[in-house]
């Protein structure tokens, strides 16, 4: 970050912000950490880099995300500058994926409450709101929507809910027409115990980041 590398002279950014969430300030004036530039307000010339730790894959610990944000709130607040402003290198350099997995929206409404003095703490207003795409198999099949992640996990609760419903109708007949073949067969009993067996299977969910 301080001397540049190969093809491309140092400083590389302002600051350097370690995994443990330690902020290095590297340098003054302008750095060649911005090129090529989609955005004039982010040229070399007009913005303040940061550099944060981190290979391109790697999850990104609690302190150093939580120092990334308020970073760039104080930096904001000292240069009279709105959230809009902070941008990912992603957002100004087509050929740039950092910072990965990062949603950038996110990031600044965290920034915008900490400028105002706030805390980073999402609202349960916030988190209702907050558009979360959530594939449930692909964006070809009709059932898949990019919605409020609690919107679409109750439309799909709801989805579950009626398919039991639809099974337990399904049973109860199935044991009926079993009744009016064998009169010795306990509709009842026959339909709790169907039940029980259905009750007894485990439904595993993986989460991945």
């Amino acid at each position: 970050m301080c001397s540049g590398r190969a093809g491309l002279a140092g400083p590389l950014s302002h600051f350097g912000l370690g995994r443990s969430g330690r902020i290095y300030v590297i340098a003054a004036g302008r750095c060649w950490h911005n090129a090529p530039s989609t955005s004039a307000q982010h040229t070399n010339s007009a913005s303040i880099g940061i550099e944060a730790e981190n290979n391109g894959s790697q999850p990104w610990p609690p302190d150093q995300l939580d120092a990334y944000r308020k970073l760039c709130a104080e930096l904001c607040r000292e240069f009279d500058l709105p959230a809009s402003r902070v941008k990912g290198h992603k957002e100004v350099n087509s050929q740039e994926p950092d910072p990965h997995h990062i949603d950038m929206d996110d990031f600044r409404a965290v920034a915008a409450r900490l400028i105002k003095g706030g805390d980073d703490d999402v609202s349960a207003k916030e988190l209702w709101q907050h558009e979360l795409a959530v594939p449930y198999g692909s964006k070809e099949n009709p059932e898949w929507q990019a919605g409020n992640i609690l919107v679409n996990h109750g439309n799909w609760l709801r989805k579950i809910s009626a398919q039991v419903d639809a099974q337990n109708a399904t049973i109860k007949a199935l044991a009926d027409a079993l009744a009016q073949r064998d009169e010795a067969v306990d509709v009842d009993a026959l339909v709790a115990r169907i039940r029980a067996e259905i009750e007894r299977v485990t439904v595993r969910l993986d989460v991945t980041e």
